[in-house]
């Protein structure tokens, strides 16, 4: 995927978070799973970027990871920051 596709579903997820801020009590996109990232996912499908929704399961070391597979095996990890169990420098909004 070019990077002004990334660029261009990285600026539609941050207004949609920013639209949906504060819901059930997550005024971040960390630590907040499902809240946030399923619906995101549907909503880009909705507008034709297709995209898979895939996670790894809350465990006792870290929180719920919501990742977002594309057809061109590209993967957008919104919450990327619930990465830092494991990789001190993770940032939100992180592709892979």
């Amino acid at each position: 995927m070019k990077k002004s596709e990334k660029n261009k579903i990285t600026k539609i997820c941050k207004e949609f978070f920013e639209g949906m801020k504060g819901v059930a009590g997550h005024d971040t996109i960390e630590g907040s799973g499902w809240v946030y990232v399923d619906p995101m996912s549907g909503y880009l499908n909705s507008i034709g970027i297709e995209n898979t929704l895939v996670q790894l399961p809350k465990t006792e070391e870290r929180n719920q990871i919501l990742i977002l597979n594309f057809p061109d095996g590209s993967s957008f990890i919104p919450a990327g920051a619930d990465l830092k169990f494991k990789f001190p420098d993770a940032e939100n909004w992180l592709w892979l």
